[in-house]
């Protein structure tokens, strides 16, 4: 009835059929490290924002979520061209106003993430404390510390919970 079935041969030998389902490991392993990898992300990004909730209201803080007031403008800094806000604090610290907040400047892969502290008076509002990997811009009546975008292997990132209140404390002090 039917021919029996004869291996193909090549020049380097027989050649076996594909394991069934070889490509779909593969891809389900991406997926499945691709969804660590968003799950991670989400729950680092939860605990820093209960983590900011909580200083906020441990020291009578008002969180703002991600809306920057009004009075408020990054005209003229490098974070000037901030694609996105969010964990925007609105601060009284020793009678100096102070707005902190995370941000992305840019998009795509080219794009950065910051937390920049705002205080409405002169640079020397933050005192000495801060290190030299920090900044501080002008901006009308604002000053803006924040550690600036640099061409290196090691890419920047936000402050800690931790350095944001020991930078508030200095201010207005």
């Amino acid at each position: 009835m039917g021919a029996a079935a004869t291996p193909v041969v090549s020049m380097l030998g027989p050649v076996s059929p594909a394991r069934p389902g070889g490509d779909w490991i593969l891809l389900e392993g991406i997926v499945l490290l691709l969804c660590v990898w968003i799950v991670t992300d989400w729950v680092r990004e939860h605990q820093r924002r209960t983590g900011l909730r909580n200083m906020a209201a441990r020291r009578g803080f008002i969180y703002l979520g991600s809306s920057l007031p009004r009075s408020f403008t990054l005209r003229g800094t490098e974070l000037e061209e901030a694609t996105a806000v969010w964990n925007v604090i609105d601060a009284d610290c020793g009678g100096t106003r102070v707005i902190c907040f995370d941000c992305r400047v840019g998009t795509g892969k080219g794009s950065w993430r910051r937390t920049a502290i705002a205080a409405k008076g002169p640079p020397d509002v933050f005192g000495t404390m801060f290190t030299a990997d920090l900044t501080v811009d002008q901006c009308g009546e604002w000053s803006i510390m924040y550690e600036p975008k640099r061409m290196s292997l090691i890419p920047g990132r936000p402050m800690t919970v931790s350095e944001i209140e020991a930078h508030l404390a200095t201010i207005g002090t």
